[in-house]
């Protein structure tokens, strides 16, 4: 999987690209949601109240179940990746996504696709074609995807250096 580097390096170009201002806090909240979501947790206990408060009854639930009731993980949920690297849709994809969108909008879940897409890539060794079926099999919005193929060569190359 792509340094934590690698990861923020691709997310500061992708806000630019959207025009949204870099936020490096937020950069690395994403990652460590879905990198250690225990860390993030343990970290951000006042954040709970605002997913079960903002985030839909499901998301809400699973979050409250997990925080305030400490049942264990359930793999993928809570777990490194949420599954986000897989080469199907998982409903962990879904439930971190409405997670980082309940905290940080839409920008935070936009985040997750990116950061989801750069594993995927680096963790299957995808080409472009590949990829793209692949992030339409996990619903990855358009402007991820439109972001990734235009900075694809550069990806290619900063995850074979880094391999």
């Amino acid at each position: 999987m792509p340094s934590w580097n690698l990861h923020r390096k691709y997310a500061r170009m992708f806000l630019e690209s959207i025009g949204v201002s870099i936020n490096e806090k937020l950069i690395d909240d994403i990652n460590k949601l879905i990198d250690d979501p225990r860390e993030f947790f343990e970290e951000n206990k006042h954040l709970v109240e605002k997913i079960i408060k903002n985030c839909n009854e499901t998301v809400a639930i699973v979050v409250h179940l997990r925080i305030n009731w400490n049942l264990d993980y359930v793999s993928p949920i809570f777990a490194h990746d949420w599954g986000t690297h897989r080469l199907r849709m998982h409903s962990a994809v879904y439930v971190v996504r409405k997670i980082a969108e309940c905290i940080y909008g839409r920008v935070g879940e936009l985040l997750v696709d990116l950061h989801a897409s750069l594993d995927a890539i680096s963790r299957w060794d995808m080409d472009l074609n590949t990829y793209v079926e692949w992030s339409r099999r996990l619903s990855i919005v358009d402007e991820v995807i439109n972001f990734v193929k235009r900075i694809w060569n550069l990806l290619i190359e900063d995850i074979h250096q880094e391999k």
